[in-house]
């Protein structure tokens, strides 16, 4: 008899939770829900890096996500991870604060996958939570194969010849990379705006918070700010649209804002 194989994942993704007195984000914690996560509540540096130590030593490092309160010490536990040689690829800080732009730009450089503000909607904070577990599991789940009954269509399916190269924006030094490790430069604007949406990719981020957070101009209305941001974003999408992997990737979201696609 013919056979083939079957992939059925057995991974779960462990979510180390880290709170202020116990307050989660009930949006993020929905998120973690849906994915199915292995949530461990923790509320202090120290028992966060006990369970994180402990985790990434059974697991790996890509089966472990950590979720944080950016007043709770996130930056803090970062910074001793990483001296203790811990580095988390799926970091998902909040903050529970308004207007605090200089942990935005913090949590950019020091390579956070996502940051949810204070004002961001409650659906897109789920929404987002939901998406990072999902594309963990994606990306790192192992695999046990499975003997089944071959059958002619699944025979004849392939993998598609042509898959998307992903790419690595460097905050630091406003450099793009891509494709075998090349790089595209930005200037310092151009690279805050690539930033912050590529930060919140497939989410739409809104016009007054890009300029308020690109251009240090808060207060601004949306018709002042679409016409400040423009000559901006013209110029970002004339430096992306030169390479194959870029092209296209900033989305006009029409009376609302841009999304890096």
């Amino acid at each position: 008899m013919n056979k083939s194989t079957s992939i059925t994942s057995i991974t779960s993704i462990n979510a180390v939770y880290l709170t202020d007195a116990n307050r989660q984000d009930a949006a993020v914690m929905r998120g973690l829900h849906e994915g199915n996560c292995i949530i461990h509540e923790v509320n202090s540096i120290s028992e966060s890096i006990e369970q994180i130590t402990r985790l990434v030593s059974e697991k790996s490092a890509g089966d472990v996500m950590l979720v944080a309160d950016v007043q709770a010490g996130s930056f803090v536990l970062l910074t001793l991870l990483s001296d203790a040689g811990i580095r988390l690829p799926n970091v998902l800080m909040y903050n529970t604060v308004a207007d605090d732009i200089q942990s935005v730009i913090r949590a950019i450089q020091m390579r956070v996958k996502d940051y949810l503000v204070l004002d961001d909607p409650a659906s897109h904070k789920e929404l987002r939570t939901r998406m990072m577990v999902e594309e963990m599991l994606a990306n790192t789940a192992p695999a046990i194969v499975t003997t089944v009954p071959a059958s002619p269509t699944l025979a004849a399916e392939k993998p598609p010849a042509d898959q998307k190269r992903g790419i690595i924006w460097d905050p630091e030094t406003h450099f793009i990379y891509y494709d075998n490790d090349q790089m595209l430069h930005l200037s310092p604007i151009e690279g805050k705006v690539f930033g912050l949406l590529y930060m919140n990719r497939k989410t739409v981020v809104y016009t007054e918070k890009i300029v308020k957070q690109c251009l240090g101009l808060p207060g601004v209305d949306r018709k002042t700010g679409t016409r400040l941001l423009r000559p901006h974003i013209l110029r970002l999408r004339r430096k992306l649209n030169r390479y194959p992997v870029l092209v296209g990737r900033i989305v006009n979201v029409r009376t609302t804002g841009y999304m890096f696609t």
